[in-house]
């Protein structure tokens, strides 16, 4: 056999048994790698995250973390990793502090809030809806939605505890309960 044509690299048949289960293992580990970083996620931080003193709640298959603005940002991972462009996030909703009113009215400052939220969306082109109140007293939110024609996406808005507190969804429509159970939860 000349040094040409002879193979490059040989392996006994029992060491290609195992390269070949190797690669077979990190290939199911590469396609379930977002099921297991929301599992190690949440063993690593629990059901919650601190955020500027408030506990903001997590559900499973969401991560979060505290972005450059200081706000809570949770991002929906989907079971295995997606092969389409795009296709890797689902949802992401974002929860911080809103700037201060100097005491303006909670009512002036809803009214502001949805005007602005009607006419950037509508701008666009979405279907607007709202305002929406959930829950009363200190834990009153106040919420606006948008869903562009012909997808099932959406996006909300909500001042929260008499405007004080921001939270912003933008993904599945699906997505939404989540959403609204994380602005009940807030403490």
């Amino acid at each position: 056999m000349s040094w040409l044509t002879r193979p490059r690299f040989v392996c006994p048949p029992r060491i290609a048994r195992v390269l070949k289960v190797a690669i077979l293992i990190a290939l199911l580990l590469m396609i379930a790698a977002p099921t297991l970083v929301t599992l190690a996620w949440h063993l690593r931080h629990g059901i919650t995250i601190e955020c500027r003193g408030k506990a903001i709640y997590v559900p499973p298959r969401w991560i979060a973390h505290i972005g450059d603005a200081n706000d809570a940002m949770l991002t929906k991972l989907p079971f295995v990793l997606s092969l389409k462009p795009g296709g890797g996030v689902l949802s992401m909703i974002s929860v911080g502090q809103a700037l201060p009113t100097h005491g303006e009215n909670v009512e002036v400052q809803y009214k502001t809030f949805e005007a602005l939220f009607w006419n950037l969306h509508s701008d666009l082109g979405d279907a607007v809806s709202g305002p929406v109140r959930i829950g009363t007293g200190p834990q009153e939110a106040f919420c606006m939605e948008a869903t562009p024609s012909g997808t099932t996406r959406s996006y909300a808005s909500c001042a929260i505890q008499g405007g004080k507190w921001t939270a912003d969804f933008m993904g599945d429509k699906n997505d939404m309960e989540a959403f609204f159970m994380i602005i009940r939860r807030l403490n």
